[in-house]
């Protein structure tokens, strides 16, 4: 999403791709999804509880925007395959 603006009240797709070393896309063997919302509010999820798999290596998962500022998220994967992806987008509480 990389510095991207949405509008409050929406929803995004939070997704990423894990791949080993050489580029191959790969299934970690735990995969969590950390966010910190604007009002410092921390939400945590996992696979396969509360994360869908959508491919090889490819997890999202889909969150309602009801907070304005700046979210931060980190996908960490472990095991098969040790991965990080952060990234960060604003949601602007009007047009």
């Amino acid at each position: 999403m990389s510095e991207q603006s949405l509008p409050l009240g929406s929803t995004a797709t939070l997704s990423v791709q894990f791949s080993d070393e050489n580029e191959v896309v790969v299934d970690p063997s735990s995969i969590t999804l950390a966010i910190l919302r604007p009002n410092g509010q921390k939400d945590n999820y996992a696979y396969p509880a509360s994360l869908a798999r959508t491919g090889v290596g490819a997890y999202q998962k889909v969150v309602t925007l009801d907070v304005g500022g700046w979210w931060n998220i980190r996908f960490f994967g472990a095991g098969a395959v040790h991965a990080e992806f952060i990234d960060r987008f604003y949601v602007s509480l009007g047009p």
